[in-house]
Formats: structure tokens, sequence, C-alpha cells
């Protein structure tokens, strides 16, 4: 459940990308579609782990990330109706991801141990999405 409400702002940052520009909305899209393959992953291990089949584990995984097609429908209309929409639209998607890494994933990998490690990778991953976007 956590992962399917974590994908509304995912798909809306996608569709307010787009409303930005193809380009924006490209490397919104391929942004997020690459850390969507290891979070679809971990969602399908999870699931299996509980003692649901494979084939299940995997539609489960799949449904969680359909929320997102929803969402970039919705950024799309948002930001069509005014142009101070796509400033506000990506702050606020932006925003809400950045909370659910900072207030649930950093801590947990924290007490897990090796936290300075995973935060530095956290560190790099998020510098290599603003050094595209900001390459735009």
């Amino acid at each position: 459940v956590a992962i399917a409400a974590h994908n509304l702002p995912e798909g809306f940052a996608v569709g307010a990308g787009f409303g930005g520009g193809s380009d924006f909305g490209w490397v919104t899209a391929l942004s997020i579609g690459i850390q969507n393959v290891p979070e679809g992953l971990i969602v399908a291990t999870a699931l299996w782990s509980l003692g649901m089949s494979r084939l299940k584990a995997g539609i489960g995984a799949l449904l969680t990330g359909l929320i997102e097609p929803l969402g970039a429908a919705v950024g799309v209309l948002v930001i069509g109706t005014t142009p101070v929409a796509l400033p506000l639209s990506l702050g606020l998607a932006g925003g809400a991801m950045l909370f659910v890494v900072f207030d649930e994933l950093l801590p947990e990998a924290m007490v897990r141990g090796r936290g300075i490690g995973r935060f530095g990778l956290f560190a790099a991953g998020f510098a290599a999405v603003a050094g595209l976007v900001g390459g735009l």
C-alpha cells in the first residue's frame, strides 16, 4: 500500500514533466522508470516471501505500479490549466517523494547498519538525476 501511495506522486511528476515539454517529460519518465525496476522487484520479492506464488507476487507488484498512469493523467490535466501549475505541481510531487525517502527509507537504512554507505548511494543517485534534469 505504501509503494502504491508513493507511485501516485511519481506518476504526477511524469505528467507534469510532459506539461513542461517533451524533453523534460522524457527525462522525468526515464528517471522514475529506472528506479521503478528495483522497486517492483522488491515488492514482488516481499510478497513472494510472505507465501504468495511467483505469479501472484508479480501481479501484486504490477498492480502497485498501475497507479502511476493515473497520477500522470492528473498531472497532465493540472498542467493544462495554468502556467503556474507546472512549478507548483513538480514541487508537490518532488516534495511528496522526498518525504517518503527521508521519513521511511533513510532512517531504516541507517538502523540496519552501513547507513553512511547507503546514504552515499542515495546522494549519488540524487546527484545523477539532478544532473540529467539540469542538463536540459
